[in-house]
């Protein structure tokens, strides 16, 4: 094709649209100037560059003229633009749910509860709404599973099996919404702290073993909460407020003052019980009483002594 003058084609029209931009390209690249409404859609016409420029719609090959093919003379254009669509990635595989079976290698699990691994009070937490690639099915096991994101073991119970990356992916945004609707659309992990916990808290720490989990109270402003790692706590806070998808769970609000007296007298009397003897002292007025009687014994006692005296003088002096 390189012997022939790239203006002295003229191509058979197409109904394959791809075809007809490549026609369409032809001619305009070597200056046609096309009329408006002309299309390169019936087969019993060609369709060239006359000797002004203009493009044309014969029913007879022009002498002087080549006719060709449009899917010959496109051929390699076509399949290199077939290999360049293959080229591209596929961002979400295409699977049919009702051809696959489930659990099996390359289909998708989304993370709704649990932990990893095979122990009950394993510190490798499953966040909720993570999305995770099967890897192999833990060599039958019907109970545990193993993911290309993680060197650990998954329960099946503590994930949602999906045949689709897109199913995965609507089912994750969907659960982390409904987990906290707020965080789904704006806030961050922080954000949602210090607006979720106040000094003075009462919480258990969003790690639930090893160290810094249990419980503490939050001893500092909202405003000093900081990002540490993929975490949120404070300086020398003694628990995590956020970590591993999780958020520390609010034990009891922070004290008033009038609620902090309460509390005090409440502490005071459970410390030091309220009885009868603490109601009503009555050792003391029973001892304030012996010391009345004896002071009033007495004193009766020193009177009859100086009557007995003067009594005693009156006889004599008689």
């Amino acid at each position: 094709m390189s012997t022939i003058d790239p203006k002295k084609i003229a191509f058979k029209g197409t109904t394959n649209i791809d075809l007809q931009k490549h026609i369409d390209s032809y001619f305009t690249t070597l200056g046609g100037i096309k009329p408006k409404g002309l299309n390169y859609t019936s087969s019993n016409y060609y369709y060239f560059i006359d000797n002004s420029g203009k493009i044309i719609r014969a029913d007879k090959l022009p002498a002087g003229y080549e006719g060709i093919e449009p899917k010959d003379y496109f051929k390699t254009s076509l399949g290199d633009m077939k290999n360049q669509e293959n080229k591209i990635p596929k961002s979400l595989p295409q699977v049919e749910s009702q051809q696959v079976e489930e659990w099996s290698i390359g289909t998708y699990a989304v993370a709704i509860k649990g932990n990893f691994g095979v122990f009950s009070f394993s510190t490798n937490k499953l966040p909720i709404g993570k999305i995770f690639t099967i890897r192999h099915n833990n060599n039958g096991s019907r109970d545990s599973i193993a993911v290309k994101e993680s060197q650990y073991w998954s329960y099946k119970e503590n994930l949602k099996w999906f045949a689709t990356y897109e199913e995965a992916v609507q089912f994750s945004k969907r659960l982390q919404f409904e987990a906290s609707p707020t965080a789904a659309v704006s806030e961050s992990p922080l954000e949602i702290c210090k607006r979720k916990y106040k000094k003075g808290m009462l919480v258990r720490s969003a790690k639930e073993y090893g160290e810094y989990s249990g419980e503490f109270i939050i001893d500092v402003d909202p405003s000093e909460f900081t990002n540490t790692g993929s975490g949120v706590d404070y300086f020398a806070s003694k628990g995590w407020l956020y970590i591993g998808g999780k958020f520390a769970d609010i034990l009891e609000e922070p004290l008033t003052r009038e609620n902090k007296e309460f509390h005090l007298e409440l502490e005071r009397r459970t410390q030091y019980p309220i009885t009868p003897e603490n109601a009503f002292p009555v050792k003391a007025l029973r001892k304030q009483l012996k010391i009345v009687n004896f002071q009033l014994v007495h004193e009766i006692k020193i009177v009859e002594e100086k009557l007995l005296k003067k009594t005693k003088s009156k006889l004599f002096n008689i």
